[in-house]
């Protein structure tokens, strides 16, 4: 893939558009295909990335769902995966969402950011816009 722009090209096998909101995806896109020799970009702003909280979110509430949410975001991924067999979770096993967890805080301490957190507890804390949601946050940043 050949990525141009600004007058510079920039030659990779790997190329990631989009940040804001969505950076931790396009972060852990970035990490993973890192980690498997894969030459990688991220390109995009930072305009949104000052209402993000740097926790990094599984799951906490099925959307729609009125009730209370989940303390232990795979007791929700559970109750999503049987009331909508085909969702995107259905597909993958928590090992793998786990293992995929300490392959991204890994490489994020080897880069100086510790994540911090209990492995199987959702975090609650007041987001940007001075709510008090019960977000699923795995680890928080320390």
């Amino acid at each position: 893939m050949i990525l141009s722009g600004d007058n510079k090209t920039i030659d990779c096998q790997v190329g990631i558009v989009g940040d804001g909101m969505a950076g931790m995806a396009g972060m852990a896109a970035a990490v993973f295909a890192s980690c498997c020799g894969l030459s990688t970009i991220q390109a995009g702003s930072v305009s949104q990335m000052s209402f993000a909280s740097g926790c990094l979110d599984l799951f906490s509430r099925i959307p729609g769902n009125p009730g209370p949410g989940f303390e232990d975001p795979f007791e929700g991924i559970e109750a999503l995966v049987k009331r909508v067999p085909d969702h995107p979770y259905a597909r993958i096993r928590r090992q793998e969402i786990v293992r995929g967890f300490k392959i991204f805080t890994d490489f994020m301490r080897d880069a100086g950011i510790v994540f911090h957190g209990k492995p199987n507890v959702n975090q609650k804390m007041i987001t940007c816009a001075g709510r008090w949601p019960r977000h699923s946050r795995r680890f928080l940043p320390g």
